[in-house]
């Protein structure tokens, strides 16, 4: 049931940090509680904007997702707020 109310770019992306070291999944969480807003989300991390645009473009391509679809974002978003409080 997980599986299923969970998006299956943030499963991916959990997996990607953990074997890479990286932030991918914090980077979006933080894009998409900003409302997408890049500079805003560049500030709150205390990231350069350059850096972020290069990190969500990967995030996109790697998981093959349209950030600008209201679905996607709403569904990435249910699935973040589904996996702190489980």
């Amino acid at each position: 049931m997980k599986l299923e109310l969970c998006h299956p770019a943030l499963l991916k992306l959990t997996a990607y940090d953990e074997a890479h070291k990286t932030d991918h999944y914090v980077v979006l969480y933080a894009l998409l509680s900003n409302n997408c807003n890049q500079t805003k989300t560049a500030h709150a991390i205390g990231m350069h904007r350059n850096s972020l645009i290069r990190k969500i473009n990967f995030i996109q391509e790697y998981c093959d997702l349209d950030l600008e679809d209201y679905e996607t974002r709403l569904h990435l978003m249910l699935s973040y707020e589904y996996r702190e409080n489980e």
